[in-house]
């Protein structure tokens, strides 16, 4: 794995002299480990985060959800969709993760239907636009306890799910002192509900009761609930019915002798799964041989009626308390994902094509407190990930012109949003400052040994949006000592539409 690993970074370097001191520093504290997936001795991970889900502006959120990124992850796509494409149109029926589909998830209709994007005909789905996030790494210390010591076997303090999950928001707190769930508000308003209490005894066990009081997992703060008892456990807890039936419907799969994938009532992982040899090989078999849906939920009877679609990760995912299983349990999840999805919503076709692997949930989810990861003095730059694999040599020479005019048009879109929200500010003299102009590209490759197994890479190139909005400037390394990546305003009508908005 190591030699594998070397030879892919030294043939991007050497061909394009793609980096800078900042792009450096992130490929190396995400560098994969020595010996492999399950040893997490390599970089110690970053955190990405895209800022428009509008959890940062709910002031009843302790945490927020975020991802971790390491190269000890292999599978595609780890960043949820977030373009907001070439027409604002689209927004609501396209930048959807279930997209593109046939209406049907092998079990119950998909809902909203998927829809062209109306300013670029055929693109039906977000899986080919590029995705933007902040990146955190030189500051990990300032949002995780202990942050020095976070590679050792016995560093146990978060909540962190393998994949995506809904966890600050479709989720239930458990208060052992209480035998309940504290569950939040719908955050969509959708359903229209309140905050609602679920008792675990008594005659009404099991049963919602109305309680505006109640402001669900997301409003604790981060932690191990184990660990930081009632100060903590924000993001912890057992999934919430999405569809309003406000039933608990957290998957469990008992077997015959009663061992179920769940080691307690706040829905955190068995580590009986993790194996003596800690790779979480069991999990995902034991769930596919004994899932079984809630009372009431037997339309998600999956598995006893055919494989399940992606949804399925939100209702089994259980969380952990550090990267070391959770890194195992997400490449276990992607390693068998022929065995549990169904590939219907979204609809694939997985195969040795590297493209094909591109529509996949491949982000876990990371409760962070909002106070600290909203801080933009703990971020280092803003990224764009490009599709995984998008210029069709399985990642490796991945480059913004491979998204094509629409997409190149939405990236320039997505600027425009982050610019206008006050997250970037344009201009060479805002380097090194936050909110400022620093910048990273990021690609996704796939190992060609065959294994299926992916990798992130970042990196920088020049590029000028469509409509001569915006610049990525980059110089590298060897054309400039320390080397810098950048966002800049092309236009210089553009740059007087700026001052007069911030009044500069």
């Amino acid at each position: 794995m190591k030699s594998l690993l070397l030879v892919g970074l030294a043939r991007h370097v050497k061909s394009e002299n793609d980096q800078t001191h900042m792009t450096t520093a992130l490929n190396l504290q995400i560098r994969a480990s020595d010996n492999g997936a399950f040893d997490y001795t390599g970089g110690p991970g970053v955190l990405v985060r895209n800022p428009f889900d509008e959890y940062e502006s709910n002031l009843e959120m302790a945490v927020v959800p975020a991802t971790f990124w390491s190269n000890d992850i292999y599978c595609p796509s780890q960043l949820y969709p977030s373009s907001p494409g070439v027409s604002d149109a689209w927004d609501t029926t396209g930048l959807n993760p279930d997209c593109p589909n046939d209406g049907w998830n092998g079990f119950f209709p998909n809902y909203p239907e998927c829809t062209d994007d109306p300013g670029n005909p055929g693109y039906d789905s977000p899986w080919n636009y590029a995705a933007t996030a902040y990146v955190i790494g030189s500051k990990m210390g300032n949002l995780l306890p202990e942050w020095d010591t976070v590679q050792s076997p016995d560093w146990g303090w978060g909540v962190f799910y393998p994949t995506d999950a809904n966890a600050v928001d479709y989720r239930c707190r458990y208060l052992d002192e209480y035998e309940g769930y504290d569950c939040g508000p719908d955050p969509s308003d959708s359903k229209g509900w309140g905050g609602g209490w679920i008792p675990t005894g008594g005659a009404d066990a099991g049963q919602w009761s109305d309680d505006n009081t109640k402001l669900g997992t997301g409003a604790y703060e981060f932690g191990n609930p184990f660990v930081y008892g009632l100060a903590g456990g924000g993001g912890s807890g057992c999934h919430l019915d999405k569809g309003g039936s406000k039933i608990i419907d957290q998957t469990d799969a008992f077997d015959f002798n009663g061992v179920n994938i769940l080691g307690d009532n706040h829905c955190q992982c068995s580590y009986d799964f993790s194996g003596s040899d800690n790779t979480w090989s069991g999990f995902v078999d034991h769930w596919v041989q004994y899932a079984a849906p809630k009372a009431g939920l037997e339309s998600e009877g999956w598995f006893a009626n055919g494989k399940a679609p992606n949804r399925a990760m939100d209702q089994v995912s259980c969380w952990v308390n550090n990267f070391r299983d959770m890194i195992a349990l997400q490449n276990q999840f992607w390693w068998k994902r022929f065995d549990w999805n169904n590939q219907l919503t979204p609809k694939s076709d997985w195969s040795d094509d590297p493209a094909s692997q591109r529509i996949y949930w491949g982000w876990n989810e990371i409760p962070a407190r909002k106070v600290d990861i909203t801080a933009p003095s703990n971020r280092d730059a803003m990224l764009v990930k490009l599709p995984a694999g998008i210029c069709g040599d399985g990642g490796w020479n991945d480059k913004i012109a491979c998204l094509g005019s629409g997409g190149e048009v939405a990236l320039e879109r997505e600027l425009d949003r982050w610019v206008n929200a006050g997250y970037m500010v344009p201009g060479k003299e805002k380097m090194g400052v936050q909110p400022g102009s620093d910048m990273a590209l990021v690609r996704e490759y796939m190992f060609d040994d065959g294994s299926g197994n992916w990798n992130k890479y970042f990196y920088c190139e020049n590029w000028t949006s469509p409509n001569n909005k915006w610049k990525i400037v980059f110089k590298s390394n060897v054309q400039k000592h320390q080397g810098h990546c950048y966002l800049e305003i092309a236009s210089a009508t553009l740059q007087s539409e700026i001052n007069e908005t911030f009044a500069v």
